[in-house]
């Protein structure tokens, strides 16, 4: 949580006088100041369009058809001083986003390797964006912490992982989930690297 007294005496005027930091767009027409019903209606229509998406995957060209800096010329040179509605937001996604996309849920899509997602993935990525916890420790959201270690727990029985590698095994082993591949090779790497350093340290003891 951000404390009042670490933030320039101009940005906590501007901050904590009002009830929502939403207001502090100038605009009530900004998408950050959506009611109920409006978040409901631009979710229904996003939804639609994510199934469309999904529907003409198979018929769309894999790789775009564009050029480097194609999306620059597309776009204003400096960010808009009043907001877009939703809809007109769902047509720049349409008309200048997804030319330029790489379709790697498309069933023609061979290269790299496969990212997918399912509609129950995307059901979750809601609920994990509407609590929004940044769960780095358990007191942050007890939830959260305690349902990553249960469902690792599940992934190493699933793949046939010894007893040591889960949290309830002799070694209080368990997992986390990294940001990326790359995020967890560092991790593996501090960690082996941690180890041996006190492993080194106790034979010179």
């Amino acid at each position: 949580m951000l404390r009042p007294n670490i933030l320039p005496r101009s940005i906590r005027h501007r901050l904590f006088r009002h009830s929502s930091p939403y207001r502090l767009f100038s605009s009530t027409r900004c998408v950050f100041n959506m009611d109920a019903e409006q978040f409901r209606q631009a979710a229904q229509s996003a939804i639609e369009e994510i199934i469309e998406h999904f529907n003409t995957l198979p018929s769309r060209r894999v790789l775009p058809n564009i050029e480097p800096g194609y999306l620059r010329p597309l776009l204003p040179q400096s960010p808009p001083k009043e907001p877009e509605s939703w809809e007109q937001i769902q047509l720049d996604i349409e008309s200048k986003i997804k030319p330029g996309l790489t379709h790697w849920q498309s069933p023609h899509f061979m290269a790299f390797f496969p990212a997918l997602v399912t509609y129950p993935s995307i059901l979750g990525e809601m609920y994990s964006a509407a609590f929004s916890a940044p769960a780095f420790n358990w007191l942050c959201s007890p939830a959260c912490t305690e349902l990553e270690i249960v469902v690792l727990d599940w992934v190493a029985q699933a793949i046939g992982l010894p007893e040591c590698f889960h949290s309830t095994g002799p070694t209080k082993g368990g997992g986390v989930i990294q940001g990326s591949a790359s995020e967890a090779v560092v991790t593996v790497m501090v960690a082996a690297r941690e180890r041996m350093l006190r492993d080194l340290a106790a034979a010179e003891d």
